[in-house]
């Protein structure tokens, strides 16, 4: 079960989601700071953030992902592939090269690839930087749920 708890006060923001336990501590030691106020003295024996959801499987292969989650669109096994990049790689951000050593397994090729790439960032499901590209909320919550009703325009 994840929490969230956003504080904004001037142009300070401190926004925190995580497990329950993780959030109230991390508000205890940095809330007060919003206030010009010093940590709590024991700040030291907060729990570390957890490094992975506990909702997340830890060892699922590409192709076993993309039949959980039923996609069949080429440009939906883009967007589940980036998914899968961020959330069991581990890896941020990545581009059509990082993709590509995973084009086998689904069937894509480059140019599929880079047209639904640049449909989901003009859904704004990626967040498109320099060429590099991450999921935003919306992206995430379509593979999350399962929700692909739109693929990218032929040619």
């Amino acid at each position: 079960m994840e929490h969230g708890f956003e504080f904004r006060r001037g142009d300070q923001v401190l926004n925190l989601r995580g497990e329950p336990a993780w959030v109230e501590a991390m508000v205890a030691r940095y809330l007060p700071a919003l206030f010009d106020d010093p940590p709590p003295a024991d700040s030291a024996d907060l729990p570390a953030p957890p490094r992975r959801s506990a909702h997340v499987r830890k060892n699922i292969s590409l192709l076993e992902f993309v039949r959980l989650k039923e996609v069949c669109e080429p440009a939906d096994l883009v967007l589940a592939l980036a998914y899968y990049l961020e959330k069991y790689e581990y890896l941020p951000n990545y581009d059509a090269a990082d993709m590509q050593p995973y084009y086998g397994e689904l069937e894509l090729d480059d140019d599929t690839v880079a047209r639904a790439l640049r449909h989901h960032a003009g859904l704004r499901l990626l967040i498109e930087d320099g060429g590099r590209y991450s999921l935003s909320y919306s992206g995430e919550q379509r593979v999350k749920y399962g929700d692909f009703p739109d693929g990218p325009p032929a040619g």
